[in-house]
Order: structure tokens, then sequence, then C-alpha cells
């Protein structure tokens, strides 16, 4: 028997106007009526815009901030219509984000490659790409890549956020079998924004790595600052985009300097990433001899700035000999702090960082062919028994050119015979897996 379909066309005052089967009725908004109306139907899930929701995945607190991605229009908040970074002042929005990252006590350049790396590799290769040549076109493509640096920035604090329950002996997160299950397409259409108040809330305050995340939780749930408003906005410009339904017309300049300037408002809410140092462990050696003491030596690569070195094969490689302490071998981590040196000299405390491998992770270390350069991937869903890789960097298909793709995704088999070296990974993921599901036993 076929599932029923249940639509949310439209959350308007106290009603929803839904469609099952593409029979229309209108119910009371209200969780409880939308999941009896789901129980008697016998599913799950429901849509809402282009995004699929599981009953299971909402709660009071973000039944209403889902309800009102159907709304037919999502426009720019007006406040900040008045204050519109135009093409012509194509540096004072990089500035910007300067002063928001000083705000936080940090130490930053005065160059847009040094500001942009306070953000991180996920976020900063497509920062740098909106200030390249082709970035700065007023095309579709600049738009792509706006888009994309509000869409990494999401997906890397969720995976903070998912990250935090696997540091625990015993894993508890609701949301990871459910992460872990979703298909390549299903994490695509993934509504990231959601993924990130529901993992929010599931972890203490004082057990958090990132504490900043929940001050931000409040302000989008309660839109304060139009802080949801500027969410909602660029979420759906990046559907129309996807679906081609965004022209290349005279209306283009006007949403590329709107999209740039919720960009900054959001980029500038969450300046408090500066505050963190993402680390790839390339390899960790004991140095011990008779008459010494054990010491650890680590190799690692910082993931903020020399992006562009990477590729001119300039970017070098760092190593510190940690006294007694190690830390996980070939993994991404996120240190507590600016100094990388400082965090390093402090790996007794496991509480000053996280792994966020299997989420991200650095490819080079798995592969046959040794490199000095990272090569960070981020995790982009199942399939089948294997998992799916995508490059930091990895644009938005929106020219059907899915073929110079390919090399920038990968595939986590159980068998990998080009790269053996990913087997473990799989080893890895499948027991992460295994071990959700028996701790919800």
């Amino acid at each position: 028997m076929t599932q029923q379909k249940v639509i949310i066309e439209e959350a308007s005052g106290q009603q929803l106007r839904l469609k099952v089967d593409g029979v229309e009725q209108l119910v009371a908004q209200n969780q409880a009526v939308l999941q009896q109306i789901l129980e008697k139907l016998n599913v799950q899930t429901f849509q809402v815009a282009d995004k699929i929701y599981n009953i299971k995945s909402i709660d009071q607190a973000t039944f209403g901030f889902v309800m009102d991605k159907s709304k037919a229009q999502h426009q720019l908040p007006t406040g900040l219509r008045e204050e519109l970074f135009t093409k012509e002042e194509d540096t004072i929005w990089v500035q910007s984000l300067r002063q928001a990252l000083l705000y936080e006590g940090v130490a930053v350049g005065q160059e847009p490659f040094e500001i942009f790396q306070h953000f991180g590799w996920l976020v900063e290769v497509f920062l740098l790409k909106v200030i390249s040549s082709e970035g700065r076109q007023r095309t579709l493509s600049r738009l792509a890549y706006l888009v994309e640096v509000f869409q990494s920035s999401l997906r890397y604090l969720c995976f903070v956020q998912l990250a935090q329950p696997l540091a625990k002996v015993r894993p508890l997160s609701p949301h990871l079998d459910r992460f872990f299950r979703l298909t390549e397409a299903e994490v695509t259409a993934l509504d990231w924004s959601h993924l990130l108040l529901q993992t929010t809330a599931e972890i203490a305050a004082a057990d958090s790595f990132v504490p900043e995340l929940y001050p931000l939780r409040e302000d989008i749930l309660n839109n304060r600052d139009e802080i949801a408003d500027v969410l909602q906005f660029m979420e759906r410009q990046r559907t129309r985009l996807l679906r081609g339904d965004i022209p290349k017309d005279d209306h283009l300049d006007q949403l590329l300097d709107e999209y740039l300037t919720a960009l900054v408002t959001w980029l500038r809410r969450i300046a408090f990433v500066a505050k963190y140092r993402i680390v790839s462990i390339k390899d960790i050696k004991l140095a011990y001899r008779l008459g010494s003491g054990k010491r650890f030596v680590h190799h690692y690569g910082e993931l903020h700035g020399h992006f562009e070195q990477v590729y001119s094969q300039n970017y070098q490689l760092k190593e510190v000999a940690i006294k007694d302490s190690f830390t996980y071998n070939h993994s991404v981590l996120l240190f507590k702090g600016t100094d990388i040196g400082q965090a390093m000299e402090r790996l007794a405390q496991q509480e000053n960082y996280l792994s966020l491998t299997p989420f991200i992770i650095d490819y080079s270390v798995f592969k046959q062919t040794e490199t000095h350069t990272p090569d960070i991937r981020y995790y982009a869903g199942k399939e089948e028994s294997a998992y799916r890789y995508h490059e930091v960097g990895l644009e938005l298909n929106i020219n059907s050119e899915e073929q110079a793709r390919v090399h920038k995704k990968i595939r986590v088999s159980r068998q990998n015979i080009r790269q053996p070296g990913l087997d473990e990974l799989h080893r890895q993921l499948t027991q992460l897996i295994r071990s959700e599901k028996a701790a919800k036993a």
C-alpha cells in the first residue's frame, strides 16, 4: 500500500492549510493536531516547502519555526533592505565581519583572507570564491557561492552538535541514527537550521562544547533581531536557485545585494566560531628511549587560512611533542581557544577538544599515496552499505555539470580496492551506528 503524502501548504493565523494525497483541508495550527492526523494516516513524515520532516523531530519549541517555512514569500527584513551592501561597496562587508570578530576578542588582520580564515576551511573556501574575479561578477555563480557560505556554516555547526554525543561512552542522541540513515539526496535537501535547533536542545548547556549555540537557538526561536527571518530568506533563495527559479534579469542585482546583506548578518551572529580552531591530526608517533619519558609527536595541519596554499603545495604541516599524552589519530579535531600550540599542550584535558570525525575527515590520511596537504571532506549521506563524502569546496550543481563534480566526491565502501585505507573509516562508521542502535535498545 502506497504511503499517503501530507504537505503543509500554508500556515496562516491559527490555521494550517494542508493536502493529504491532493485533498485540501484546514486544521488548527497545533503540533498535537498535526501529530494526530499523521497517526491516523499511519505516516510519520510531512512536507513543508521543499523539506521533509519526521514528526518525531518536531517539538513544541520548533513547531512554529518549521511551519513558517510554508510562507509563500520570504523577504529580507525591512530594516536590512534599507542597509544593503551594494556592488559599489564590495569591501565594506568584509570589514563588517572584521568588526564582529574583534568584538569576540580575536586578533584579526586587515586583509580579506586574514578575516575569512577565522571561520575555518568549511566556510572560508566559499568566502574566498565570493571575492574571486568570477565571484565578483553579477551572475548566478556569485549567488551560488554566497548560498554555500551559508549552507557550509550551518553544516559545520550541526556537525559540532552531532559529534558531542559520540564523545560520550553511551550515545543518546535521537538524531544520530536518523542522520546516518539519510541518503545523499536527503542530506542535500536537509533542513540544517532545524537540525541545529534540535541538536542544541538535547545537549545540556553545562555540558556543551560550544555554549554560544544556546543563546543563538533562543534568538532564532524568538526571532530576535529578525535572525529567523534572515535564515528563512536565505534558505528560500537557495531552494529557488537549485530549482532554477531565479532568472538572469535585472532583479538578480537586487537579490545579490540582499543575499550578501543577509549573509553578513548571519556570519556576524556566529562570529563566536573564531574562538575555536579546527585541526587535522595527520599522524602521531611515539618518541620513547631508554632513560627518557614517553613523548608523542603529533603531526598536524591547521584548517584556518593557507587554503590557497594547499593547492600550490606551499602548505606546511606542524609538529609538537606532547609528554605522556596523545589524542585521536587521523582525525579532525575542534579545539577551544585561538592558539593551537597552547591547545595541543593541554591534550590531557579532553574537555578542551572535540573530534569532528567521522562527520569531517582528512582524506589525505587514508590515501595510498602520502600527501602533506590536508584534503578535507564532509559526510554527505549513505548509499546502501556505503557512505558518501564531499570535498569542502564542492560547488552547487546549477549548470548540470555533474561530471565535473565527480572527482570531488568519494564513496567509502566495506572494501575499497583502490584506497584500502578507507576500509577502516567504513568500519568506524558502521561501529558507531551499531553502538548508537544498541544504546537505544
